[in-house]
């Protein structure tokens, strides 16, 4: 065997390598994107079950959000304060 033959050997096995490479690279990387869809998911499902729990254990929150909810202009400033900061822990925490 040649030095040219023994050379064309290795790059065909270094190129084997970097496609290897890459294919495992896309594939952590999409693994990677699903753990943080998820990560993200469960953080916003347990923000809004958080809220969920202080409002529903609340008669008086759970009456400010059900009247914003309807209609907004009927709060007064306190209420709609209220509401708004319910509102943004919501978004906040999602």
């Amino acid at each position: 065997m040649n030095w040219e033959a023994i050379g064309a050997i290795g790059e065909v096995l270094g190129a084997m390598a970097v496609l290897l490479t890459l294919i495992y690279l896309i594939a952590q990387v999409k693994q990677n994107t699903a753990s943080v869809a998820t990560a993200t998911y469960e953080s916003m499902m347990s923000g809004i079950t958080d809220i969920n729990l202080v409002v529903s254990g609340n008669s008086e929150l759970t009456s400010i959000l059900a009247h914003g909810g309807a209609d907004p202009d009927s709060l007064d400033y306190e209420e709609a304060l209220r509401y708004a900061f319910l509102i943004r822990c919501g978004r906040i925490k999602g």
